[in-house]
Order: C-alpha cells, then structure tokens, then sequence
C-alpha cells in the first residue's frame, strides 16, 4: 500500500514538472516575485545627458571637455552673481573713523585682498578698482614678488574741511631674500555719513633718509 502511494505522488510530480501549463504559470509567479524589468535604451541616452548636465564626469573625452567648459561658464556665472551681492551690500558699510579706513585699506593691501579696498571706497575709486581687476575674478592683489610683513600709518594731514591724506609704509620682503621699505599716499574724504577712500597712489619704494 506504501509503494502504491509513493509510487502515485511521484507521477503526480512529474506530471506537474513537465505539464506546459503549469510550467508557464509557475514561470509567471517567479517573474513578478523577483520584480523583472526591462531596460530601456532610450532611457538610457536620456539618463547620461541629465548626468553631463547637472555636472556628472564621463570617461569619454569629448564629453569631458563639454562637461569642464559648462563647469567653467557655471564659475563665471556664480563669481559674476557674487560679485553684484557684495558690490550691493558694500554701500552699506560705514566706517565712522577716518583712521580705521586707513588701517583697514592697509590691511586689505597686505591681505592681497581688493574685495576689501572696494568696500571701503567711494565710487570714483570702486569704478578704478573694477578696471584693475577686470580680468581677476578673485579679486586678489599682485604685490611684485613683494610679501608684505608689516605696516605703519603717518598721522592725518588736512587738505580741507572732509579731506584727510595719510602716507603708509610697508615692510616687505622680496622673494629674493631682501627687506624693502614700500610707500603709498592715500585720501580720505568724509561724506558727512562715513569715511571712504577717495585717493590712492600707486606703492613705491621708499627712499631712506
């Protein structure tokens, strides 16, 4: 009796293995349990364009090259948009004391640092520094192979009732190896709000007395 119903359940078995039938509908339960799906090319094609727009590397080097001019336009466009904010909030910088505005135009030369000279200046000499760095977007100042180290400020002398003159001297070292003493002339005017930055010379060597 045992052999009989083994020997049944195991035709049933085979019977089921190789019925098309059933063959199919098990193949169908298998495919959507495993959530199968196609790919399609287009989509592809799609995909690797929206990579190379949004700035995504690619081993090809046509599409490199594409890729690091759009990098570059995006750097320009941002530098260009940072440079209207700050140009737009420097006109609310106010700097009460006419020493200040010397010390910090000193500090902004030793800092290579033209985003700071721009701010505290009037608009004559903002329209200058712009012209100066039309073709730096960073906006940092060439100093000559000179390193500023240091700086000292003479007291003001009045050219007239809102008009200042200072003179400051550097303390520089070459990159040859040598200290130098550089000079610049610098004028303050005084708004009736603020100081600004009406005047500045070009930085010479200082002649030693």
């Amino acid at each position: 009796m045992k052999r009989l119903i083994l020997s049944f359940i195991i035709g049933a078995y085979t019977l089921c293995s190789i019925n098309p039938v059933y063959a199919l509908a098990n193949k169908k339960k298998i495919k959507n349990s495993c959530e199968v799906s196609v790919v399609d090319e287009s989509q592809l094609i799609t995909d690797q364009k929206h990579n190379i727009e949004n700035g995504e590397l690619s081993d090809d080097p046509l599409v490199t090259l594409e890729n690091i001019k759009k990098i570059y336009l995006k750097i320009i466009e941002n530098l260009s948009f940072r440079n209207t904010l700050w140009e737009q909030s420097s006109n609310f910088v106010k700097i009460l004391n006419r020493d200040e505005a010397a010390t910090l135009w000193a500090n902004g030369i030793k800092e290579k640092n033209g985003t700071l000279l721009f701010v505290i200046s009037n608009d004559n000499v903002k329209n200058q520094l712009k012209n100066l760095f039309k073709d730096n977007p960073a906006w940092f100042i060439e100093q000559n192979q000179n390193i500023i180290q240091s700086f000292t400020i003479s007291k003001p002398k009045k050219i007239s009732k809102t008009l200042y003159t200072y003179e400051i001297t550097y303390k520089s070292l070459h990159t040859d190896g040598y200290s130098q003493l550089l000079k610049q002339n610098l004028s303050i005017e005084n708004t009736g709000e603020c100081f600004k930055i009406s005047e500045f010379s070009d930085i010479t060597p200082k002649k030693q007395k």
